[in-house]
């Protein structure tokens, strides 16, 4: 009896250590349509500057078509002013000092808003040591960057558990039709409208037809803030 209790304790120790690991159908269902994927957020800003850089992968031409292509990694360099306001060119010269290598381009105007971008098509690891080094209207920037995705209290794969379980009728019906496909993504935004900082991940699917269904998760208290299905 003994040896037989000793057995199934042994045995339910394996099922329960291999279900703690393991990802519900659902989140299954999910990462088999992402096209779009943000792993980790480094920002940093000086008096009248902020920068940001997001990475991750994404489609390698990224579009909303029905069609689930292979992913790319991507990097994608963000600078504006504090106040909004627009600077004097529509591009400037950077370089990137990542764990001492440079990396140079040119940040160029989004022609919706004041800020400007690049993409340095990489990935970045979360312990890489950053800087920004450029002249901005006849100015000096040299701007070290921090990972604040380090210090989020929900990781990316807890987000989509959370979302997964939230959307689960919409996931349970994705179209995975050639050509007709649902379409997934899981972003990190911030709140630029407070005094603190806040990061929330935004977990999203597109349908065939481009409707849209997600939740914005705050990063730190895995509280559902917004929900659209």
């Amino acid at each position: 009896m003994k040896k037989f209790l000793c057995i199934l304790s042994i045995a339910l120790c394996g099922v329960l250590f291999v279900g703690c690991g393991s990802k519900t159908k659902n989140e299954t269902n999910f990462n088999s349509h992402l096209i779009e994927i943000r792993n980790n957020l480094f920002a940093g800003q000086n008096d009248e500057y902020y920068v940001t850089i997001c990475t991750g992968e994404r489609e390698e031409d990224y579009a909303l078509d029905g069609v689930v292509k292979p992913l790319v990694q991507f990097g994608i360099i963000t600078l504006a002013r504090l106040d909004g306001e627009p600077l004097s060119q529509d591009e400037y010269e950077f370089t990137l000092v990542v764990n001492g290598e440079n990396i140079t381009g040119s940040l160029e105007k989004n022609p919706y808003d004041n800020t400007y971008s690049a993409d340095i098509e990489q990935a970045i690891t979360d312990e890489a040591e950053i800087k920004l080094e450029m002249v901005i209207d006849n100015n000096n920037f040299n701007q070290t960057l921090t990972n604040v995705s380090k210090d989020f209290v929900i990781n990316k794969d807890q987000a989509i558990s959370i979302a997964c379980e939230a959307l689960k009728d919409s996931i349970s019906n994705l179209s995975k039709e050639e050509g007709n496909s649902s379409e997934a993504f899981i972003k990190i935004l911030k709140d630029y409208s407070g005094e603190n900082d806040r990061y929330y991940w935004y977990v999203g699917i597109i349908s065939p037809e481009g409707q849209t269904a997600g939740v914005l998760i705050d990063a730190n208290s895995g509280d559902i803030i917004s929900k659209k299905i």
